[in-house]
């Protein structure tokens, strides 16, 4: 059994509990903006992780599973995914230059969470031993919903 997490550590401590339950290797998230990210900095990232035991398999990069109305309010990596040039060249740019990073200063990979239309969700709902869960439930969804930045999503898409 492998045992990770999908958050960033909130402080110090958060990596010491990760090794006393079992954790090995991260998903990491360096404390800098990705805007701030430099060879030098994510390298100290790694030997901080390092520094507990730990091993920082790969890190997240600033693509965002948001909705893209939400990501142009943000101003973050949307045109990557509407096609708009020049924009769209500087942000896939941003990303080859964010992986070259990571690789030379030893950060074996790099993991994304991309869509255009956001993870749709419907109330969460209850799991084992009480555990909240994210849930969608197509007869639950809102039906009469605005289309999404992608058109029509149907049940079948």
């Amino acid at each position: 059994m492998y045992l990770g997490t999908q958050f960033a550590a909130r402080t110090d401590s958060d990596y010491e509990t990760f090794k006393q339950l079992g954790v090995n290797n991260i998903n990491g998230f360096p404390d800098t903006p990705h805007q701030n990210w430099t060879i030098e900095n994510l390298n100290q990232y790694r030997e901080k992780v390092e520094s507990y035991d730990l091993k920082l398999d790969m890190v997240q990069l600033p693509l965002s599973s948001k909705d893209i109305d939400s990501r142009v309010k943000s101003g973050e990596f949307y045109n990557i995914l509407t096609g708009v040039s020049p924009e769209r060249d500087y942000e896939i740019e941003r990303i080859c230059k964010i992986i070259e990073m990571c690789s030379k200063a030893g950060i074996p990979a790099v993991k994304y969470n991309l869509n255009i239309i956001g993870i749709p969700r419907t109330e969460s709902e209850s799991g084992r031993g009480g555990a909240k869960l994210s849930t969608f439930r197509w007869d639950k969804a809102d039906h009469d919903a605005k289309d999404t930045y992608a058109g029509k999503v149907s049940e079948d898409v």
